[in-house]
């Protein structure tokens, strides 16, 4: 399954990167929509695209540096960002941009020193839930008991004159 999943980016990178490409083409493709309630809804979808995502594709773009590939996808994503959004989305992306990156550095920190998001296992039970689970101890104990010991009554030993 972890190689699926890191075969899926080595080839398409991130899904972030991916759900945000997806928006942008769903909002070039409504935005002049006749319809005014699918101009809302995509409006309405893709608000963070104008903020949040191109700060995220921003530090996406900087965190990808060194990869080529990955890089040249960040980039045309974020200059197709740009031109769709305008001067606005510019100027915020770098500053959410330099956030989120920071953010990630922390993280991979943190990863590589074994912190792990899933937490201790534990159940709890209820007062039926224990009784239950009493009877069948108590009854796996006599079954133990009643296949350990001997039989009660022996068998009558025949003696042949």
């Amino acid at each position: 399954m972890l190689q699926a999943f890191e075969q899926d980016f080595q080839e398409n990178g991130p899904s972030l990167a991916r759900l945000i490409r997806t928006l942008l083409t769903g909002w070039q493709r409504y935005k002049s929509c006749p319809d005014h309630r699918i101009r809302a809804r995509y409006a309405r979808e893709t608000s963070p695209l104008r903020s949040t995502y191109a700060g995220a594709v921003w530090a996406m773009k900087r965190y990808y540096r060194d990869s080529p590939v990955r890089f040249a996808k960040m980039k045309a994503l974020l200059s197709d960002i740009y031109r769709e959004f305008g001067l606005k989305t510019r100027l915020i992306a770098p500053l959410i941009g330099i956030f989120a990156c920071l953010r990630l550095l922390q993280e991979e920190t943190r990863l590589a020193k074994n912190w792990r998001y899933e937490p201790k296992t534990f159940y709890e039970k209820n007062s039926k839930a224990e009784a239950a689970q009493c009877r069948r101890n108590q009854s796996l104990q006599k079954t133990q008991k009643a296949k350990a010991s001997p039989l009660v009554s022996p068998e009558p030993v025949m003696k042949y004159k």
